[in-house]
């Protein structure tokens, strides 16, 4: 699954980055923030308000990778294989 986010890092700097295969890629300092916030949340629960969590290795699920960047950059678009949140939340 490959999929890229657009969008604004907190520097102001328009940013793209693309993860693949639980790998991101692109600007570098975004990166690194995102790969840092992951190891920070090892153990934690990432995921939408309903799940599905991870708990480890977040970045190697796209939809928990995803909501690690948007901590990171405030997003405003992506594109390819994005994922999509359960249907069912309440």
């Amino acid at each position: 699954m490959k999929y890229t986010v657009t969008g604004t890092a907190k520097n102001g700097n328009q940013v793209s980055i693309t993860g693949e295969d639980g790998r991101l890629s692109g600007d570098y300092v975004t990166v690194k923030l995102a790969e840092s916030l992951a190891e920070a949340l090892e153990g934690e629960p990432v995921g939408p308000v309903c799940g599905p969590y991870t708990t480890t290795n977040h970045l190697a699920d796209p939809l928990s990778a995803i909501f690690i960047l948007r901590e990171v950059i405030e997003v405003q678009s992506a594109a390819g294989d994005v994922p999509k949140p359960p249907i069912n939340w309440f």
